[in-house]
């Protein structure tokens, strides 16, 4: 018997918010464009089994919970699987059974059930309505993962095949079923995982999410949590039928250890710093393991630093002899694009399946003949395409900055880029601001999921124009361009800076600034002045030693003291993008001490902040910025 009666109306109101919440976190802030799809390259499967809430008993004893569609054919049949931390049930199926997988939170792959594949979502341990603790991605989820795979393999509807895919905390859990997957074969068990495709996957867990910069928490950590928290509370509610399953809120809406992980890291804790806890958790640090085919996408409005993560593991995944970064303009989770047909394949959901198809199934579809790398730039027309991570025709561009006056700048100091130094040397000082960023592409990155519920929420034109920021931040811009650029792959900042004080915050965003004057963000990248320290061996150089890609330890053991008004050599990474500026259009680099939410420093970080800090330039101090420019 139901402990609670919920109304139609209720329901459809809690469903509606739900679907907000979905719907938009998926969006973005970006304009979501409605593509063409071609014909399905074999008829669709019209009869369906669907079973709910199938256990999935673990050696532990512990139970997991799994919503199964599957075709209604005769024979076996090969699996799409996706582990959620969302709750499986979260937004129950139209005929009143339960989630198909329709949505994000599920793995929005019930479309792959009429291409002949048996689609499953299961409720990670400590989630929806499994059993145990989760343990946040950690070793016990992945040796969870290879029982699930096993229990998959031992199923009668079972081929035996399996594709992992999923976006977001899903993306992740498709990662590492396919690192579990590699371990159960190193201890002799059949290969179960064919092929991946994880959107936003966060391969590297406190680059991407947690620590960017090396400053505390980023409000991006925060996102997967609220909307674990709304599936767990919403799910139970809308499907209550045991009075167990509704008390077990009043313990809490989130794991004890998600709650542990933010509140360690603003205090300053091990948290706070680049340790095994995030590398266990990590898919970069198991790149060496994955020999499957595998697809990585990452949205360039997403989240800021999605795209670094997904392109390091590109980039690292030298085994697998079939493997897809994926790129385009778009928010978190955002699939469609009226340019993702111009691949071959028809619109998001058919290129997702023709992936599949050739390695699950395969296909001869040709899919595996495209290149690695394919990148649509924001503003541009074409793909941009090639093979190696940075790609194979980019070179570096130096743009050095300067004290003299751009006139197009509503800021500090309007000062200018030019492609040679000054001889002369001179400094701009900016004061420390902790609520800078507020009005910025970063916060409408973070904060979009939520707009659907909170329109006030929408930051309108902060989204695409970073000109309200600039009024108190310190600007270098270019002259206009004589001619139409590209430019694709990871940016650097290499700053000469002083503070005033023991540590500081640097904050660099490159933007395209249109005759009009709008300046729309590229990129975005951030450095805690005590997390300076450079791992030589991991920072990327080209051929002349200019910076490809810095790369910081950010251990606590790396920390280097800051000497209060002496002047010192700070990398700045800013996230990988790409993007077309046409002709008369000009870059901008803006410096700035914050950017919140993006950025969210600890207790000790905020008291040691310096409240001044001064850019260096010219002949003694170069400071630049490095882009990567697409030769055509």
């Amino acid at each position: 018997m139901k402990i609670i009666s919920i109304s139609t109306a209720t329901l459809s109101t809690a469903m509606a918010l739900l679907s907000a919440l979905v719907f938009s976190s998926c969006g973005g802030s970006a304009q979501h464009s409605q593509s063409v799809a071609t014909p399905s390259p074999e008829p669709s499967v019209q009869a369906f089994q669907r079973d709910c809430d199938v256990d999935i008993p673990l050696s532990d004893g512990t139970v997991l919970k799994a919503n199964i569609t599957r075709p209604d054919i005769p024979g076996t049949v090969p699996t799409i699987l996706t582990m959620t931390v969302y709750n499986k049930d979260v937004i129950p199926a139209t005929d009143g059974s339960c989630d198909p997988g329709s949505n994000p939170l599920t793995g929005n792959s019930a479309h792959l059930a009429e291409a002949g594949y048996a689609v499953m979502t299961v409720d990670v341990r400590g989630t929806g309505s499994s059993g145990g603790e989760w343990d946040i991605f950690g070793e016990q989820s992945r040796l969870d993962n290879a029982e699930v795979l096993d229990w998959i393999q031992a199923q009668p509807w079972s081929n035996g095949r399996v594709g992992a895919t999923g976006c977001s905390a899903l993306g992740v859990g498709a990662l590492h079923t396919a690192i579990a997957d590699s371990q159960r074969r190193a201890q002799g068990k059949p290969k179960a995982v064919y092929a991946v495709w994880a959107d936003a996957g966060f391969p590297d867990w406190y680059r991407d999410v947690f620590g960017n910069g090396g400053n505390g928490q980023s409000g991006a950590a925060l996102a997967p949590f609220a909307l674990m928290g709304a599936g767990s509370v919403l799910g139970p509610v809308i499907n209550a039928s045991d009075p167990n399953s509704l008390l077990s809120l009043a313990e809490g809406v989130l794991p004890l250890g998600a709650v542990n992980t933010v509140i360690d890291g603003q205090l300053g804790g091990e948290l706070a710093y680049n340790g095994p806890w995030f590398r266990e958790r990590s898919a970069v640090d198991f790149a060496e393991q994955l020999a499957m085919p595998v697809a990585v996408t990452a949205n360039l409005q997403d989240f800021d630093a999605v795209l670094r993560g997904s392109a390091t593991l590109y980039h690292q995944l030298k085994k697998s002899k079939h493997r897809m970064l994926l790129s385009h303009p778009g928010g978190h989770c955002q699939t469609e694009l009226e340019q993702v047909p111009k691949l071959g394949f028809g619109n998001r959901d058919q290129l997702v399946r023709a992936w599949f198809d050739r390695w699950l199934k395969d296909s001869k579809n040709g899919i595996d003949a495209l290149p690695g790398i394919n990148i649509f730039p924001n503003n541009g027309e074409q793909w941009i395409q090639g093979d190696s991570w940075p790609l194979e025709h980019s070179a570096l561009q130096l743009y050095y900055l300067s004290g003299a006056v751009s006139g197009s700048a509503l800021s500090l100091n309007d000062g200018s880029l030019y492609d040679s130094h000054e001889a002369a040397s001179g400094s701009d000082t900016v004061l420390f601001q902790p609520l800078a960023g507020l009005c910025s592409a970063s916060t409408a990155s973070i904060l979009g999921f939520l707009s659907g519920i909170f329109p006030e929420l929408n930051l309108g034109p902060c989204a695409t124009d970073n000109r309200l920021n600039e009024l108190t931040q310190l600007t270098y811009t270019t002259a206009p361009v004589d001619e139409e650029i590209q430019l694709a792959g990871p940016i650097t900042a290499d700053l000469w800076a002083s503070f005033a004080g023991n540590d500081g915050t640097l904050v660099a965003t490159l933007s395209s600034v249109s005759p009009d004057g709008a300046s729309q963000g590229i990129a975005i990248g951030w450095l805690r002045a005590s997390s300076r320290a450079l791992d030589e061996e991991q920072t990327r150089y080209d051929s002349a030693r200019q910076v490809i890609q810095p790369f910081h330890p950010f251990t606590e053991e790396a920390t280097k003291p800051v000497d209060p008004g002496t002047v010192k050599r700070y990398l700045v990474e800013l996230v990988p993008s790409a993007a077309t500026l046409p002709a008369g259009h000009r870059l901008r680099l803006t410096i700035a001490t914050a950017d919140t939410p993006a950025i969210l420093p600890s207790v000790e970080q905020i008291l040691t902040n310096a409240p001044t800090m001064t850019i260096h330039w010219g002949s003694e101090y170069p400071s630049a910025v490095l882009v990567p420019i697409i030769h055509r």
